[in-house]
């Protein structure tokens, strides 16, 4: 395939090199899947891999995994927080209303219900998190006897019984909030049985009275007199018995995939294994076009289904192995992969091994080493991938979407959603016209096959409620996809602004950049009184916009604002997702490299959320990375 060009990358922000003076070479990759190989390496250094199935049982306990006839939804709390959540979910109007039914003065609210079931599960955790003192009923939707929905699901949001009773009863709000708050957590948690100690002074009537009420509102609880002459709650025996009975269990394995997506290979794991994608967890999602080798924790899945699904899964590219049972699931910080991260970036963390072949490379080896002592010094620019932006040869691009979500302009992330594209397979495409020309809800569901899950869910969302509720549409897609798009419009900001600092700064620290201190893992901005050439470029590092961020005191800080008012976002609609920072230049460990018949085979690591194909950009020096069709 042709590479792309210098103007199409730019579209995506990428413009700049760190040694642009030092010539680059052109060569093809990924034309099989084992020349682009990425590995885990964990906490301890070692690198995950599986050069042959390891399929033994765990031999560190003796206990199978419990066999759970109904598995509970695990749905993890984003990465903004449950309130934001429930914000951005239900808006604002509606969650005023919840706070009025928390405070007395409005006896109920009624929400819809979301189609999809960890939408469901991701808004009930929502509200009980923020607003512990509700009661959340699910009341199913109406249908009528042709099969047609009269009415649909809803949520019926009032005050917990228990709630009112102990409120009636004169505990403090801040108290009973505890206490719903501890409850919600269940006595699976594994603080259960330490209780939760209440916060109001109390006499000893006053605690004789709160041992009472609390034995007469719920035989859940059970309450004592601790040493401070406070009362502290906890679930009673009989439930932390039943706790006991439905002890989590985690098995830890290597999984290899070979030329798979990451989420279809997830997909495969809870089919064959009869369980959930949610029982999977792990460090990151790696490349499809690749051989890939890391580490995945199945919570509540019988070691011995993971056996079994060993030789269908072999049909597909998937193959498992080394079998341990663990204290719990697997999480970002155990290991590095091209993910989204949180607030800081640390250096203590574990990275990824890659193991690269480029093809068809015409340039003398002086060339080729010349560019990569240059890449192993001056290091590359730490772009967001292609995969995070959208490729620079598609006409509608995830940030495009991103942005339209940002400017709350659903209609028109409606349309970009469904803008044919020349990429589209023809089926595909035609459905996307056929849509676009007649908005023919009915007819565009019966087209679109099942695997079009974010199409569909609009579809059904404006079939639900109405030609016209586009909010509501976008909303019946699953929250991690919508995120999916906010995050690729942070991220096309994170390039445009990159690019600019360093075009207009350079590859040194100056003052009013944002530095990520080494030593207090903080991140600061770098004053006039400091000595910038004591500082590493590496700890340079830009925000991706959003809450809780902090921008640079200098020309690039004006910048940011520049680009999101260019784009149409407010200082209002920049709040409505976490920040985070990013560094601003990368650099490779342990690079190696050889270079013979035409071809360049390398070998490096990289921090978390780093994009390899953007340290094969820095050392080729053309702006398109040349795949294989």
């Amino acid at each position: 395939m042709e590479p792309i060009s210098a103007t199409d990358t730019a579209s995506v922000g990428m413009t700049e090199f760190c040694a642009i003076n030092v010539p680059g070479f052109r060569g093809l990759i990924k034309m099989e899947p084992e020349d682009f190989q990425v590995r885990e390496v964990d906490t301890d250094g070692n690198v995950v891999d599986l050069d042959a199935p390891m399929l033994a049982l765990p031999t560190n306990t003796v206990a199978d995994a419990p066999k759970k006839t109904n598995q509970a939804l695990n749905v993890a709390e984003p990465e903004g927080g449950w309130q934001l959540y429930l914000m951005q979910r239900i808006g604002r109007d509606a969650v005023d209303c919840l706070a009025e039914v928390v405070a007395g003065s409005r006896n109920a609210h009624t929400l819809l219900c979301p189609v999809d079931l960890e939408e469901k599960v991701a808004l009930l955790k929502a509200i009980q998190h923020t607003y512990p003192a509700l009661q959340c009923d699910t009341m199913r939707a109406r249908i009528a006897t042709d099969g047609t929905e009269e009415a649909p699901a809803t949520i019926q949001l009032s005050l917990d019984p228990l709630y009112v009773k102990l409120l009636k009863g004169d505990m403090s709000v801040a108290d009973c909030d505890r206490i719903m708050s501890f409850l919600l957590k269940g006595p699976l948690d594994r603080d259960a049985e330490a209780g939760v100690q209440l916060t109001q002074e109390m006499s000893k009537e006053s605690r004789t009275r709160v041992h009472r009420l609390v034995a007469s509102a719920t035989a859940c609880l059970v309450t004592k007199t601790n040493a401070a002459n406070g009362i502290d709650v906890f679930f009673s025996p009989k439930m932390l018995k039943r706790r006991k009975r439905k002890q989590t269990t985690y098995v830890q394995f290597v999984l290899k995939k070979v030329n798979v997506d990451h989420f279809s290979a997830l997909e495969a794991l809870a089919r064959t294994t009869k369980s959930t994608a949610a029982s999977f967890t792990y460090a990151g999602t790696k490349d499809k076009r690749a051989i890939t080798c890391q580490r995945i924790v199945a919570q509540n899945v019988a070691p011995q289904a993971l056996v079994d699904a060993h030789a269908e899964l072999q049909e597909v590219g998937l193959s498992l192995g080394h079998l341990v049972y663990v204290s719990g699931p697997m999480t970002l910080g155990q290991a590095r992969g091209n993910e989204y991260q949180s607030m800081h970036l640390g250096w203590e963390l574990m990275r990824l091994r890659f193991t690269i072949r480029i093809r068809q490379v015409k340039e003398p080896s002086a060339t080729v080493d010349a560019a990569m002592l240059s890449l192993a010094t001056t290091g590359f620019v730490n772009y967001f991938g292609f995969q995070r932006v959208g490729s620079p040869t598609v006409a509608v691009r995830s940030h495009h979407i991103g942005q339209a979500l940002f400017q709350e302009d659903y209609a028109r992330a409606i349309d970009l959603l469904f803008t044919p594209l020349e990429q589209d397979p023809p089926t595909y495409a035609t459905v996307k016209k056929g849509f676009v020309a007649t908005r023919d809800v009915n007819a565009a569901l019966k087209a679109f096959p099942a695997s079009s899950v974010t199409e569909r869910a609009v579809l059904m969302g404006l079939k639900r409620f109405g030609a016209t509720a586009y909010e509501k549409a976008v909303n019946s897609v699953a929250h991690h996809r919508r995120v999916m798009y906010l995050h690729a419009f942070q991220s096309f900001v994170f390039n445009v602004v990159a690019s600019y600092r360093v075009k207009t700064l350079g590859s040194a620290v100056v003052v009013g950049d944002l530095y990520d201190d080494p030593v207090t893992h903080a991140v600061r901005v770098v004053s006039a009184t400091e000595d910038c050439a004591t500082l590493d470029l590496r700890h340079v590092v830009l925000p991706l916009f959003g809450s809780n961020v902090m921008y640079p005191a200098n020309n690039v800080g004006d910048y940011y604002q520049t680009v999101l008012a260019e784009h149409g976002i407010s200082t209002t609609q920049v709040n409505n997702l976490k920040g985070a920072y990013r560094t601003v230049f990368c650099h490779p460990d342990d690079l190696s490299w050889t270079f013979g018949d035409d071809t360049v085979a390398l070998k490096f690591k990289l921090p978390p959320g780093a994009f390899a194909t953007m340290l094969l950009r820095e050392a080729m020096k053309h702006t398109g990375i040349e795949e294989t069709a």
